[in-house]
């Protein structure tokens, strides 16, 4: 932990102005140590307000903007893992710390439900007040982890409680971290199997299951797969858990749900993650993002509605962590859902989110760093959209650190989907690069090929009141990468269910095995376009290979040898 240098006249004044209620910082003050500038910018607080929702219990999100993208977090909280109950108590009062929660995970909906064994909660959600720190220390700091450039802050209180969170970032008994905002990557959803003409014909804009991009349908005619028995649990904002693609219903014949839906929702702690006004506000028109997801990943077949997901048949699992703020959904609950998906028999984790961190900020080792390392160890395929910022330069940390980078898709424990269009090229709003572990289809956002979906009623409020819509016609766009992150988890589930002992390394061996690099895109080609017919055929039948032999470790050197 840093040692606080004195306060300066800047700072003295600070604290004066807050004592009288004016405002904590005046416009303008900056620090800079070597190649960091940091500065606090009074605008930046306003555009956060104006852009937030109102109602909400939780504390609002504020963000720290870098060079190269913001790193939004919300006020007051932060994420800490405790290994010292009595360095935490004293933790708790040094800094007015109140527990939100204790990292106790929910019970599984059905006591006859086999749930797998759960870390210690070391993990806990507190509030804070952070104590005041000068500009010129946070830029000393910034500096000494090898940041650069300009980097802009709205008010005093986002650099407190940075910096303390910087402070506790490696230390023995607490460590903490900001509980980072992530966002959701579209904003609309898809898919229907016509299985002859005699049978009831969905929308015909599904050519992303055609043999010329996903090629899902062959795989389902061929080997009979349709992701039974497989959990995908989704953790996003915006469900619609009643939905007839969701409880596999047909409003058509007047007949009612056909599976159930396990869910839980950590913002309001309760078994039903349905979005209403208090719990998803709509500003950014993503409310209903979840609903996407959730359809494109096992959205019902042959039920009259809607279109069909890429594993119809699997169980769904749907885990709203949404704290209706402009959409933003909660690290810590991220890293709660996550190991409840595990606790609750998942096989495949889908997140279509995303939080820009610097590179030496969020990396593996935090909350979700961990829950998402502990679900690969048990054999379960995390599975995380790319983002929509159209970079390319996501592959290192050690060289960039000043650069931020889109967790968790960057991490070593998931699968990074990038997005393409109906051409089998780069998506025109897609991350790309090195660590992209696949490509999936999920069109352009300009709504001419994009991938669709059963309406959610945001768009049609007067169908959706009554639970279906009749026409054929009635889906919703749903392009970005965070269509094509839910899209390989179905095709991870189809692959699950022929083998069900194949890990993250398995799948992605076999992803290169099959995936089409003979695209129009050389960045596509890279990883590969995903072929699920392809990827499930090998599947069935695969042998791992051997683990890599271990390299022993150099014999020491002593010199001179008479010191050995």
């Amino acid at each position: 932990m840093r040692r606080r240098t004195p306060l300066t006249v800047i700072t003295v004044l600070t604290a004066l102005l807050s004592a009288c209620g004016q405002p904590q910082t005046p416009q303008g003050v900056q620090a800079t140590s070597g190649k960091v500038t940091v500065s606090i910018v009074p605008a930046l607080k306003a555009q956060r307000l104006a852009a937030q929702s109102t109602g909400s219990t939780s504390p609002e999100v504020t963000e720290v903007q870098f060079p190269s993208g913001s790193m939004e977090f919300f006020e007051q909280e932060l994420v800490v893992r405790v290994t010292d109950e009595t360095a935490f108590q004293s933790f708790l009062t040094k800094y007015n710390g109140v527990v939100v929660n204790d990292g106790a995970l929910p019970a599984p909906p059905s006591s006859s439900l086999k749930t797998r064994v759960v870390p210690d909660r070391q993990w806990r959600l507190v509030r804070v007040k952070a104590p005041m720190v000068s500009l010129e220390e946070l830029a000393q700091e910034l500096a000494a982890l090898g940041m650069q450039g300009d980097i802009r802050i709205p008010d005093q209180d986002t650099a407190n409680l940075y910096a303390l969170a910087l402070d506790y970032a490696h230390t023995d008994g607490v460590k903490a971290e900001l509980n980072l905002a992530l966002k959701p990557q579209a904003s609309g959803s898809a898919l229907e199997h016509q299985r002859s003409p005699s049978v009831f014909r969905q929308p015909m804009n599904n050519w992303w299951l055609q043999a010329g991009a996903g090629n899902v349908i062959r795989a389902w005619e061929e080997f009979g797969t349709s992701g039974q028995g497989v959990g995908i649990a989704i953790i996003d904002v915006g469900f619609t858990p009643n939905d007839p693609d969701i409880i596999n219903s047909d409003p058509l014949n007047g007949i009612g749900a056909r599976r159930g839906v396990m869910q839980y929702d950590f913002a309001q702690n309760d078994y039903d993650v349905t979005s209403d006004a208090g719990g998803d506000p709509d500003p950014n028109g993503t409310t209903w993002h979840g609903h996407g997801t959730a359809a494109i990943a096992f959205g019902a077949q042959n039920n009259h509605y809607g279109e069909t997901g890429v594993a119809p048949d699997a169980t769904p699992m749907l885990f709203r962590v949404g704290r209706g703020i402009g959409n933003a959904m909660s690290y810590y609950d991220a890293g709660r859902a996550v190991d409840t998906a595990v606790a609750w028999g998942a096989s495949v984790i889908s997140m279509s989110f995303s939080a820009n961190t610097p590179g030496g900020v969020g990396i593996p080792g935090t909350y979700l760093g961990a829950a998402l390392d502990r679900a690969e160890a048990r054999g379960v395929i995390n599975v995380a959209a790319m983002g929509n910022s159209q970079n390319g330069e996501y592959y290192d940390f050690a060289r960039w650190p000043w650069k931020t980078y889109p967790v968790p898709a960057v991490w070593s424990a998931v699968i990074a989907v990038g997005a393409t269009n109906s051409i089998n090229t780069r998506a025109s709003y897609s991350n790309y690069g090195p660590v992209v572990g696949i490509w999936a289809p999920a069109g352009e956002s300009n709504g001419a090929d994009a991938i669709r979906v059963a309406p959610s009623n945001k768009y049609s409020s007067g169908c959706y009141s009554i639970n279906f819509c009749m026409t054929t016609d009635e889906t919703e766009i749903f392009p970005g990468t965070s269509a094509a992150a839910p899209f390989v988890a179905g095709a991870v589930a189809l692959m699950k269910q022929v083998k069900p002992s194949l890990t993250k390394r398995d799948v992605l061996n076999i992803f290169s095995q099959t995936a089409r690099k003979n695209t129009p895109d050389g960045n596509v080609n890279g990883a590969g376009l995903i072929n699920v017919y392809e990827a499930v055929k090998l599947a069935r039948d695969y042998t791992p290979p051997p683990p890599p032999p271990e390299v022993p470790e150099p014999p020491e050197i002593c010199r001179p040898v008479s010191s050995c």
